[in-house]
């Protein structure tokens, strides 16, 4: 069994990355692929993906939402800034990482506050897509009251190499 997506960069496991570990070995899983969430764990992720290299596999991008997911009232949304911002360290990395993720949209009402916010966060998914097609990897994608939009830009982009994550509201004909 592999976990393919564990935030294991964030503060949270700072003090018990070890414990976590053998815990998932002792469960079965035999890798995890660490996803950051913004560009502040990139460097974090591929820390700790060196420590346990037979073991946790790192990934590189942005989630649809920017900011603590537990307080909706100080996220924004991703946008091409968040990654222009990250973008060098991506391709400084691009040989050592197994998947562009977490990406994706997250139109969840609570999060987007007018139209713009949807546009930003396109706008960060289509510089993923692009990236991921360029190196042929995956793409680790967060689709959250957005199925609809995900796959018209897999569509325009023809581009299908992905793994979904999290996954809702979507009727395909």
């Amino acid at each position: 069994m592999i976990d393919c997506h564990a935030h294991m960069a964030c503060a949270n496991f700072s003090e018990n990355l070890k414990i976590k570990i053998e815990e998932a070995k002792n469960s079965g899983v035999k890798g995890v692929i660490v996803v950051p969430v913004d560009y502040s764990e990139f460097r974090r992720t591929i820390e700790i993906c060196d420590q346990y290299p037979d073991f946790l596999c790192p990934a590189l991008g942005l989630h649809p939402i920017q900011g603590s997911y537990s307080n909706p009232d100080e996220t924004k949304p991703a946008s091409r800034d968040h990654f222009n911002e990250a973008a060098e360290f991506i391709e400084q990395n691009i040989e050592r990482i197994v998947c562009i993720g977490e990406t994706g949209l997250d139109f969840t009402p609570k999060f987007i506050r007018n139209e713009k916010d949807k546009l930003n966060q396109i706008e960060c998914f289509k510089c993923q897509i692009e990236i991921a097609k360029k190196y042929n990897l995956p793409l680790n994608i967060h689709s959250r009251s957005a199925a609809p939009q995900i796959f018209k830009l897999l569509d325009q982009f023809q581009y299908y190499n992905c793994l979904f994550h999290a996954y809702g509201n979507c009727i395909l004909n």
